[in-house]
């Protein structure tokens, strides 16, 4: 956008804006405030002069010439983009930005004789370039259907070879309980919880060694209660080839895709 435009749009949006105000905000854009001023004061002159804004001690309004012709502005930009969009060699890349560039001019159009006539005048593309794109879509659609079916198969192969999955669960009792049924040997448990490990250790009889304890199948009664109810810590749970996060509310579990259904 313009710098005039910018200004001009900056006191519609602003009545009875002052010099100062107006110096702070197109500040951030200039190496030194002196420059800044300077841009300013010749941008307030001549939109003064062309009758575009009213100056009343060192406050600005804009004026009903200056309406029209922010609106215009703002109308040539939204055909400018269009005219960048649709002329560009990958037009069909920017389709999301084409299609609600469009429906923006379409719905101008319909409310707006005059801006039908500042469209042609402006536009540098035609149908024609709009039919071209449309073209190139349908054959990127079909593209992308051919690699979404492939991509599908890849998917369903992994499934079957039985490729690692994740979960995330409800951390209860239930549901660990399921967790552990798979389990075909001991369970590895790490916690920074001491006061957990030493409670599985007394209700199981395991030793515990610093952050982790080894738990055999035939003593996991009771552990998923325990684990429950100090889940505020993360607790890592490892057995055969899967393992386990608990930690807050949410019982994070990774293992062979063939096992996911089981967990459910």
């Amino acid at each position: 956008m313009k710098f005039n435009t910018r200004i001009l749009l900056k006191i519609n949006e602003n009545p009875g804006i002052s010099t100062p105000l107006l110096l702070t905000w197109i500040s951030v854009d200039y190496k030194s405030k002196a420059s800044a001023r300077s841009a300013l004061s010749r941008a307030l002159r001549m939109m003064n002069a062309l009758g575009l804004i009213n100056e009343k001690k060192k406050i600005f309004f804009i004026t009903e010439k200056g309406n029209r012709e922010l609106q215009m502005q703002m109308k040539l930009k939204l055909i400018i983009n269009l005219n960048e969009l649709i002329g560009s060699q990958n037009s069909f890349r920017e389709i999301e930005k084409i299609v609600s560039g469009l429906a923006v001019m379409n719905q101008k159009i319909k409310h707006d004789n005059s801006f039908k006539e500042t469209v042609i005048d402006n536009s540098h593309f035609f149908l024609t370039d709009l039919r071209k794109i449309e073209t190139k879509l349908e054959k990127e659609i079909k593209h992308l259907k051919y690699l979404r079916n492939v991509f599908g198969n890849q998917i369903g192969e992994l499934e079957r070879s039985g490729f690692k999955d994740i979960i995330v669960l409800k951390a209860d009792k239930k549901n660990l309980d399921n967790l552990f049924k798979l389990c075909k040997k001991e369970v590895l448990i790490i916690s920074q919880d001491q006061i957990l490990l030493k409670k599985l250790g007394k209700k199981t009889g395991e030793k515990i060694k610093q952050s982790q304890a080894v738990i055999g199948k035939n003593n996991l009664k009771g552990v998923s209660r325990e684990i429950e109810a100090h889940s505020r810590k993360k607790t890592e749970l490892y057995f055969d080839n899967l393992k386990a996060i608990v930690v807050g509310k949410s019982l994070i579990i990774q293992c062979p895709f063939d096992l996911i259904d089981k967990l459910k």
